[in-house]
């Protein structure tokens, strides 16, 4: 049942993502999060403690463990105007910070002569 859920807030996160609906955004990252946990608590347990401390004192708003079999990234919400304090956070606890966006245009195949 949790990996049917999973794949039901896949498809809610890619309308909420291309309506920029970061209330939205938000409350699928958190259910992303607890449905996880009902699979195994082990993906998100190397980084809840970090993150959860984050959201009690509302530096962020969610947090979602990244890669397959919780790859070795999170991503994280941050609350309006904590960009910053998000980042210090992140590097205090040894993190390396990924920059990242949405890409609107996505993959483009090109087709070169020769091959």
């Amino acid at each position: 049942d949790a990996i049917h859920q999973l794949k039901t807030l896949a498809r809610e996160m890619a309308v909420a993502l291309s309506n920029d609906r970061r209330d939205h955004i938000r409350d699928i990252l958190n259910k992303v999060t607890s449905t996880t946990d009902i699979l195994s608590k082990s993906i998100n347990n190397p980084v809840r403690n970090i993150c959860d401390e984050l959201i009690e004192k509302n530096t962020i708003a969610a947090w979602k463990v990244m890669g397959a079999g919780g790859g070795g990234a999170v991503a994280l919400l941050s609350n309006h105007n904590k960009i910053e304090e998000t980042k210090s956070a992140c590097e205090k606890a040894g993190w390396m910070l990924i920059d990242w966006c949405v890409d609107y245009q996505g993959v483009i195949i090109e087709k070169t002569e020769g091959y």
